[in-house]
């Protein structure tokens, strides 16, 4: 296992749009690539590793940071790094990064590592990039004193918000219709296209009320309700759909006639 107080948090680079500045195959140095993904697609991101430098470094530690608390990284689908007997570790130290650990029997030779995978999910959200800083400490064998890094650098990762589905609501009843003023309540219940709950009932107009998905009659009439979806991650909300209850007016009795 990796001796966690042997790596240090490096210093972070914030990604831009653009060319990535030129780095001088001179001293140690890791690079990570670029990659992008869809939110909640199958395909998952995908980052090329590179060392380079120093034949003596077995190890180093990136920290990928994202900047939306709706995205989340599946750290339990790392993987991609085969490197004889190096040993990948991935966690989530803190909410929105991946720490990504790298130490090896041997030395690392100069050259690409692997990849590492990640699947990405969370809420459909816009473009942005993740910020993905890399360690500028690299390590020289267990338990040895770091070996500063002369350049690591990292590329632009994208996360795509993944294209929401249509819904709709597809059937509202209120059990029973009609009712009657001074009578029992009704049940609303509603289901959507999507398979999610829906809950959401208000009173467009007419006698009644609604509390939660119980309706309860104050006069006689038409009351019209409403239900409504507000969606999630992977479907838009529903089109508002309504319906007539029609509200009998009470029974009476007289009494008291001597």
């Amino acid at each position: 296992m990796i001796n966690k107080q042997f790596f240090k948090f490096g210093i972070i680079i914030a990604l831009t749009f653009g060319t990535l500045p030129a780095i001088a195959d001179v001293g140690p140095h890791i690079i990570v690539g670029s990659d992008t993904a869809v939110v909640g697609s199958a395909t998952p991101l995908v980052i090329p590793v590179d060392y380079h430098g120093n034949a003596t470094v077995v190890g180093f530690q990136v920290d990928i940071l994202y900047d939306d608390a709706n995205l989340t990284v599946d750290v339990t689908n790392c993987g991609g790094v085969t490197l004889g007997t190096a040993l990948v570790g991935c966690s989530n130290p803190s909410p929105g990064t991946v720490r990504i650990a790298i130490l090896a029997a041997s030395a690392l030779p100069d050259g690409s590592l692997g990849t590492l995978a990640f699947d990405v999910s969370g809420a459909a959200i816009g473009n942005h990039d993740l910020l993905v800083p890399v360690a500028d400490e690299l390590y020289t064998d267990i338990g040895a004193q770091p070996v500063a890094s002369t350049g690591s650098t990292a590329g632009q990762i994208q996360i795509t918000a993944a294209a929401l589905m249509d819904q709709t609501i597809d059937s509202f009843t209120s059990t029973p219709n009609p009712l009657t003023f001074q009578g029992a309540d009704g049940a609303l219940a509603a289901t959507a296209t999507s398979g999610l709950t829906v809950s959401d009932f208000g009173v467009i107009s007419g006698p009644c009320s609604v509390a939660g998905s119980t309706v309860t009659a104050s006069g006689a009439g038409v009351c019209v309700v409403s239900a409504d979806q507000a969606g999630d991650a992977a479907f838009n909300p529903a089109p508002q759909v309504f319906l007539n209850i029609t509200i009998n007016p009470a029974d009476q009795v007289i009494t008291g006639f001597a």
